[in-house]
């Protein structure tokens, strides 16, 4: 019966540890076919995506964008979080926009 109230026990408190992290973002990749102020929509290789926009949605890398400077047919990576069946938006941004990585120095002798 301890065993039992134990593996119990257990078990609750697993699920609660698990319920209190932060959802894992996932990455996809595509064209917009759509983008209004509550939602954008991507289609990608074998699929065709909805993210809702929220508060916190970051456009562009380092927040340098905006909603508006994506528009159908832009080329986007969308980093996204499915929290309760809510697919949101944590990122949205133009890989032909991300700054270059400057070259680096040659060694001094």
């Amino acid at each position: 019966m301890k065993l039992r109230h134990l593996l119990i026990a257990l078990t609750l408190a697993t699920s609660s540890a698990l319920a209190a992290m932060p959802p894992k973002p996932i990455q996809f990749e595509g064209e917009i076919v759509s983008a209004t102020d509550a939602a954008i929509t991507v289609k990608g290789k074998g699929a065709t995506r909805v993210y809702q926009i929220y508060p916190g949605t970051v456009f562009g890398k380092g927040n340098k964008s905006k909603l508006a400077d994506f528009t159908p047919g832009t080329h986007v990576i969308v980093i996204f979080s499915n929290v309760g069946g809510v697919v949101k938006a944590e990122n949205i941004r133009n890989p032909s926009l991300d700054p270059k990585p400057k070259p680096k120095a040659p060694a001094k002798k």
